[in-house]
């Protein structure tokens, strides 16, 4: 039913970022959790929030701004199939946070495209901003950790592997 979407460009993460050593990433999978040491997090796959998602684009350089700093942020993407024939663009959202050694927690949505994407506001705590049909399930993605690419799937013991 999904399949998994690559991005063709992936940032590198600054030194600050690798340095969170002591903050863990908390990907939710279904009603399971596990946990990768966020200075093993060599790259991040960033996306634009207000381009459209479409199937072989390119991500542009994306973080969210606040207060306290620009966020780094890992986006799993993929095209998910909807009944017969409609198809609509699903991305999962991390969102670092550095000032508490934590992160927002894993947050997913199905929309028609990213143009309505919510604001850090919105995204802080994990919520699913209201008006969205919005998903816990981390379905599959990819993420370059430890210098391996490694695929994200419905089972959290896999990225363990």
């Amino acid at each position: 039913m999904f399949s998994t979407l690559l991005s063709a460009q992936e940032l590198t993460a600054s030194q600050d970022q690798l340095e969170l050593g002591r903050m863990i990433l908390e990907f939710q999978a279904a009603d399971q959790s596990y946990a990768i040491p966020a200075s093993l997090v060599q790259r991040v796959i960033p996306f634009d929030p207000t381009r459209t998602i479409e199937a072989e684009q390119d991500w542009a350089h994306f973080k969210y701004q606040t207060d306290h700093g620009d966020l780094p942020v890992i986006v799993f993407n993929r095209i998910a199939k909807i009944g017969e024939s409609e198809t609509k663009a699903k991305a999962s959202i991390v969102v670092f946070h550095p000032q508490t050694d934590n992160v927002s927690g894993h947050w997913g949505m199905l929309v028609d495209n990213l143009h309505a994407a919510p604001s850090f506001d919105e995204l802080r705590d994990g919520d699913i901003p209201k008006g969205l049909n919005g998903s816990t399930h981390l379905v599959a993605g990819t993420a370059v950790i430890d210098g391996r690419d490694i695929p994200l799937l419905r089972d959290p013991s896999d990225i363990l592997r």
